[in-house]
């Protein structure tokens, strides 16, 4: 890090209070224009030499013989009376290239971010949990590459052999799939991952530090649950200071998939797009450009977000809804952790719709962290949202802004919290929607929340478990004002579980032997009156003429129990196959207590690539 000083005779770098600097530059020229001209490309110069005098640093980098082939492809020879970076031959209208040098070719670390549904992270979790790293992982996702190699790195650095079974085996997979971030780190892997086929669009240098690779199939999945095939291209460019990355996924289904017209307009349920001749979607999953700034990183772009521990989904975020369209400002300051967006929701009907959201995270004795979310679901069409630009700057707390215009968007708050302890975990959520402390008030208006309790733990290195209950009471992620409701697509943002609703689950998985991971799970889920049917008996409508419940869940009960094994079977590193049998048993189905209790067996075989 250091600070550029521009004046009259040359450019100051300024690297510490005792050392400085100086570019031996003149600066001449005639107008402002030619000021500024010269002006910029000591700018990019200092950048480009990252702070140190071409003619007296030997690290110069691979970065300033690159640009000076751009800028200088005739190889004139230096002259120190010229002006600027005309000493080395460079022109004015090379000078553009000079910035994609400066973006592209400096470091060679990645700031690509890992998809939210990721094994890494449940890979990650086992390594924390088993106490096999110190660092206490983030707790929103998604994490980038490089953030995610120095926790591998860590675990590697304590267990150059990986440590007990089945340890070594995912330190082999995430060390496989972090290689290139591990090289940059000083660590080698023994094995790389290679594409299954890419192409490389190389500059003309050949320099492979700006090459754009696309990879064809990035991303493959067979599953019999839906019938569907699915095969995702990737296209990518990643440095330490920027990272571009578009992942398309085409789909194809056995049986027809209807568009339905809603609040969003038409599209394929769950999906933010139409059919494709109602057999298959085409998605385009996530495509962002990460910059990265002093203290902070800048992603502009469609990316999916999760915030809160958990095995499940969260309470507050997660990655159940179609991707989000976002500005997003992050900064990680050791055991502290911000981040602020804003993103596009979809339409309803003719009204815009935003959601506005800030975390902060904290890290305590390699052992707890905690977090705290805001959000701010607005629309500048509506009379709800007096103060749209001031919800938009991540710089505000989003509360205070709320506070200073009314409160008449749809605030949410929530917290979490995750302790570590010898061989387990320990977490939970809080997510506030509405929430009155007045009795007087509590007869009108209800409590709407959602709470997630759960552990998970690896007694010994072969077997772990996990134990989660999650309650979402009536009303919450619905508004009474239909268009600020916390959806997208009319997807809840928070657990795809909707409200009146709670779920219990428990998972216990083995590790026998490298290739073969069986596991066993159970699952008691209970819906009441005002989780089904449309948005509108799922929000809180008239305090007259809806009464509070007490009772939870409302209504009639629809409980669905299901349990069965599961067989995970890895053939290559990048190639698995999940086969799982489930036994169901429905009560009440649809809320009808005169239809008899459903019971079925389903077997379903999925294929992955990359997933």
């Amino acid at each position: 890090m250091f600070v550029k000083k521009i004046f009259k005779g040359g450019i100051s770098v300024v690297r510490s209070p005792f050392s400085v600097v100086r570019l031996p530059f003149s600066v001449h020229g005639h107008g402002p224009r030619s000021r500024l001209t010269v002006m910029m490309r000591r700018i990019a110069l200092c950048i480009l030499t990252k702070g140190q005098s071409p003619f007296e640093s030997p690290n110069v980098g691979q970065g300033f013989s690159l640009a000076k082939r751009i800028c200088n492809p005739e190889g004139l020879p230096y002259n120190r009376g010229d002006e600027g970076l005309s000493a080395f031959g460079v022109s004015a209208s090379r000078f553009p290239l000079i910035l994609l040098v400066i973006a592209l070719s400096l470091h060679p670390a990645p700031l690509e971010n890992i998809p939210t549904e990721s094994w890494v992270y449940d890979y990650i979790d086992y390594l924390k949990t088993s106490c096999l790293i110190q660092t206490v992982p983030a707790t929103s996702k998604p994490w980038t590459r490089k953030e995610t190699a120095l926790i591998v790195k860590e675990a590697l650095d304590k267990y150059p052999l990986g440590g007990p079974r089945p340890a070594q085996d995912f330190l082999f997979q995430l060390a496989r799939e972090l290689s290139d971030e591990l090289k940059a780190l000083n660590y080698e892997s023994k094995s790389n991952r290679s594409p299954l086929l890419s192409l490389k669009i190389a500059d003309k240098f050949g320099e492979e530090r700006l090459a754009l690779e696309n990879d064809w199939f990035g991303k493959i999945q067979v599953d019999t649950s839906n019938k569907s095939l699915s095969i995702g291209t990737v296209l990518k460019t990643g440095h330490d200071r920027l990272a571009i990355y578009d992942r398309f996924e085409f789909t194809l289904y056995q049986e027809t998939i209807p568009d339905i017209s809603d609040s969003a307009g038409t599209h394929v349920p769950g999906f933010s797009v139409h059919s494709w001749m109602n057999i298959g979607t085409f998605v385009i999953k996530n495509a962002y450009l990460n910059y990265k700034i002093p203290w902070f990183t800048l992603q502009l772009g469609r990316d999916k977000l999760s915030f809160g521990p958990g095995k499940r989904k969260s309470m507050m975020l997660s990655d159940s809804a179609p991707a989000l369209d976002a500005i997003q400002l992050k900064g990680d300051f050791r055991n502290l952790k911000y981040l602020a967006f804003t993103a596009a929701l979809s339409n309803w009907g003719e009204k815009l719709r935003f959601l506005s959201g800030q975390r902060l995270e904290l890290s305590l004795f390699n052992r707890m962290r905690f977090g705290g979310s805001m959000f701010v679901v607005h629309s500048p069409c509506s009379s709800q949202t007096k103060s749209f630009f001031g919800l938009i700057n991540p710089l505000i707390p989003l509360y205070f802004e709320e506070a200073n215009s009314g409160h008449d968007d749809n605030f949410l708050v929530g917290w979490d919290i995750v302790g570590y302890f010898p061989k387990t975990q320990v977490y939970g959520q809080l997510f506030l929607d509405n929430w009155e402390p007045l009795p007087s008030r509590r007869q009108k208006f209800p409590n709407s929340y959602c709470l997630k309790l759960g552990f998970y733990a690896v007694p010994i290195p072969w077997f772990d478990l996990c134990a989660e209950y999650n309650k979402i009471t009536y009303y919450t992620y619905y508004h009474r004002i239909y268009h600020i409701a916390y959806t997208h697509y009319e997807v809840p943002l928070g657990n795809p579980l909707g409200p009146d609703a709670d779920d219990t689950y428990c998972r216990l998985n083995f590790y026998p032997v490298r290739f073969l991971y069986p596991s066993f799970q159970i699952n008691l889920k209970r819906r009441g009156e005002r989780n089904r049917g449309d948005f509108k008996n799922k929000a809180y409508s008239n305090p007259d003429s809806t009464p509070v419940s007490k009772v939870f869940p409302t209504g009639i009960v629809e409980s669905t129990l299901s349990f069965g094994p599961e067989l995970t079977l890895y053939f290559l590193p990048d190639l698995k196959i999940i086969a799982s049998g489930q036994y169901y048993k429905i009560n009440n189905p649809n809320g009808i207590d005169t239809i008899p209790p459903r019971q079925a067996l389903q077997a379903s075989l999925t294929i992955q690539y990359r997933y």
